[in-house]
């Protein structure tokens, strides 16, 4: 090393000192490197997992919800309308949440008391530390939340195939009056389906950070995840197909018919073509194979085509 100390003349005067030493090296713990690529991976993942839901509850919705509600189970579905169908139902979550609260305001109640107790559960549940002792106060309480979150979890299972539920759950009604009730029944359903998929998500959370022995902690998550994933598919079952019922449609004449009477389109069962037509106070669904030319006159849904003619009969 070079020296520390020189002289800076010869005239006997103070020596200068000069320190020598390297420049600054930031070595970054292997805790505090970048992230960034593995948070951008986890967020492609969660995407993807997104997309995947919603085309999977708009896949499912439509060929086993809507579908059959029409009294055409074949109805096929081209790839992408699975995405499609679960935006629709995304975008008609709020209002069906409303319709149901006004329509039964008590299961509205209910629901919310559901969702409320494990949201505010949450700001107090802690996950148990691995070793830790767990005080009697917190054991107590862990133990009701884990039996609330069993009880719920009854609850959910029963009201999937309760007679209250399946009851207003019809197909397309054969005259046109019955319109109203039909689709207020289907709405109700439907609002009610998408709070009990809310409260059955915090009820699976929650029993994931109860500070309980671990044998009761899978046994509850294992039997909440179950009912999430039943009321999950539910859900999609009755929210697919009111979203459907309100969405336009092609309202046409098909130019070989002699009678001119306009059908709604309902989709294609791959060798035939589905329809919807009102003569007078009947509603027939009809199956025709594939006509030359059809001409398209309106855009409606099949309520307000059904609505058109009840309050004509009327």
């Amino acid at each position: 090393m070079a020296d520390l100390a020189r002289r800076s003349d010869t005239s006997g005067s103070k020596p200068r000192v000069v320190f020598v030493r390297d420049g600054d090296r930031r070595v970054k713990r292997l805790e505090e490197t970048d992230r960034l690529p593995l948070r951008l991976l986890i967020g492609v993942i969660v995407a993807i997992g997104v997309v995947g839901l919603v085309w999977m509850v708009g896949h499912v919705g439509f060929r086993r919800g809507f579908a059959p509600i029409v009294r055409v189970p074949e109805l096929l579905g081209d790839p992408g309308g699975g995405l499609v169908t679960g935006t629709m139902i995304l975008i008609s979550i709020p209002t069906l949440v409303m319709r149901a609260g006004m329509a039964e305001p008590l299961w509205l109640m209910v629901g919310f008391v559901m969702i409320a107790m494990p949201a505010g559960a949450l700001a107090a549940a802690r996950p148990r530390q691995k070793g830790a002792p767990i005080d009697t106060f917190t054991f107590v309480m862990s133990s009701i939340g884990a039996t609330l979150a069993g009880l719920t979890t009854i609850g959910i299972l029963w009201w999937t195939g309760s007679q209250a539920r399946l009851s207003r759950i019809g197909d397309l009604p054969f005259t046109a009056d019955q319109v109203e009730v039909w689709q207020r029944n289907l709405e109700t359903v439907a609002g009610l389906d998408v709070i009990a998929v809310v409260a059955a998500a915090l009820w699976v959370v929650l029993s994931m950070r109860l500070a309980i022995p671990v044998w009761m902690r899978a046994l509850v998550v294992s039997a909440t995840m179950f009912a999430l994933v039943v009321m999950v598919t539910a859900m999609s079952l009755t929210n697919a197909a009111a979203a459907h019922i309100q969405s336009p449609r092609s309202l046409c004449l098909v130019d070989d018919d002699e009678s001119f009477a306009p059908r709604l389109l309902l989709g294609s069962t791959g060798t035939h073509i589905a329809s919807v037509r009102v003569e007078g106070n009947v509603v027939a669904v009809e199956l025709l194979e594939a006509p030359n030319m059809m001409t398209v006159v309106d855009r409606q849904s099949i309520v307000q085509l059904l609505r058109s003619h009840g309050a004509a009969k009327r």
